[in-house]
């Protein structure tokens, strides 16, 4: 039987939920929603985060969220790798 492990681990995505979590919680505060629902920002941002995933895992691409937290232009958007990055795991311990 051969094993085939070409897939995410629980660990690996829990890790990712909860720096996209962190980063929410950094970022939110920061960002003045005049006239903007906060729910529907974090809606937005967590459909955009899912369809990330969905993506790198589909076409085996690195994708990222970035945010720009300025005072006066606060945005978010995804970018896409044409490199693979790769995260020393003894780096998060």
């Amino acid at each position: 039987m051969e094993n085939n492990n070409r897939g995410f681990s629980l660990i690996e995505i829990s890790i990712v939920i909860l720096i996209i979590g962190g980063l929410l919680a950094i970022a939110l505060p920061r960002m003045s929603f005049s006239k903007v629902d906060t729910k529907k920002v974090i809606r937005e941002i967590t459909v955009s985060a899912k369809e990330v995933r969905n993506r790198a895992k589909l076409y085996g691409t690195t994708y990222r969220l970035a945010f720009r937290l300025d005072a006066d232009n606060q945005a978010y958007w995804v970018e896409k790798s044409t490199t693979v990055t790769y995260i020393d795991k003894a780096a998060l311990e």
